[in-house]
């Protein structure tokens, strides 16, 4: 009997009821279950419908199906059967990790080398995403975050590592034409925004409430190519362009009085193996520098 029979068996769940169980934790809308099947609404419905019935890992809350709590221990739990049944038969297992698109790709990916040094029997699946990763690990979709900040949800167990330096970035033209200025100028020149996730631009309240916007956007790639094309200065971390000012295609000025972010590594507590993995990822990375290149 393989191992995710016998999670089942004790639950009285089917194989299939699992996997619905487990896709409504992440999909959470009967429109994205049918996308996400590949079946009809109706079908599913009957389907949910019948595994409320049978058991209590689901209740109807209004028009819109939700797990209780039992359905997403079950749904939780199901997941780290799955990554143990396949160490048993010897298949590698992915290790989830979520982050902004910034940090993954400027800062993470760099490193990838290092992270299979770290975990030599597993293949990495990297998540971008703007905002708190909470849901994403609430939800068992990812398995460690990188982020900021602290976590709202108690259930969610981090730990703080690194500062991550922000800098005013624009190409060397643009500073020479607009007269040399120094970082408290600049916040008088045009200036292109990276945004959050609730649209708002963190950094530029530390500047001028009169810096001139002409643009904005929540892509890290569309501001730097606004930056590298002379059109405008941006505030961005300076892992992501420190190759550039290094070749001094870019130049980056720092930031006066600016709340400097902290990093750290986020998990799921009650996932029984990633506490193991967020500690060992998590003492690499606090040795880290986010203001030297990559490996």
């Amino acid at each position: 009997m393989q191992l995710g029979e016998i999670l089942v068996n004790d639950s009285n769940l089917t194989l299939d009821e699992m996997r619905l169980l487990r896709a409504l934790d992440q999909k959470r809308t009967l429109s994205a279950l049918a996308e996400h099947f590949h079946r009809d609404k109706s079908v599913l419905s009957r389907k949910l419908k019948s595994l409320s019935e049978k058991s209590s890992t689901i209740e109807k809350v209004g028009p819109q199906w939700r797990l209780t709590e039992l359905g997403k221990r079950l749904s939780r739990l199901s997941v780290d059967f799955d990554e143990a049944q396949k160490k048993i038969l010897g298949q590698p297992t992915k290790l989830r990790i979520a982050g902004s698109r910034l940090f993954l790709s400027f800062f993470l990916a760099k490193r990838l080398g290092v992270l299979r040094e770290l975990f030599p029997d597993r293949e990495f699946l990297f998540l971008t995403q703007e905002g708190s990763p909470e849901t994403s690990l609430l939800h068992g979709t990812a398995d460690l975050a990188f982020a900021c900040g602290r976590p709202q949800d108690p259930a969610i167990g981090f730990r703080r590592g690194l500062h991550e330096p922000y800098c005013a970035v624009m190409t060397p033209q643009f500073y020479q034409t607009n007269g040399r200025p120094d970082s408290q100028g600049v916040a008088h020149l045009p200036h292109f925004g990276l945004i959050d996730a609730d649209e708002s631009l963190p950094f530029l309240k530390h500047l001028s409430t009169e810096t001139p916007i002409v643009g904005c956007s929540n892509d890290p790639v569309v501001v730097l190519q606004s930056v590298r094309h002379g059109n405008a200065w941006s505030i961005l971390p300076y892992y992501c362009v420190q190759e550039e000012v290094e070749e001094e295609r870019l130049l980056a000025l720092p930031l006066p009085s600016a709340e400097v972010p902290i990093y750290g590594v986020w998990w799921l507590k009650s996932r029984a193996g990633t506490g193991k993995a967020a500690a060992r990822i998590f003492d690499w990375f606090s040795k880290q520098h986010l203001d030297e290149a990559g490996e």
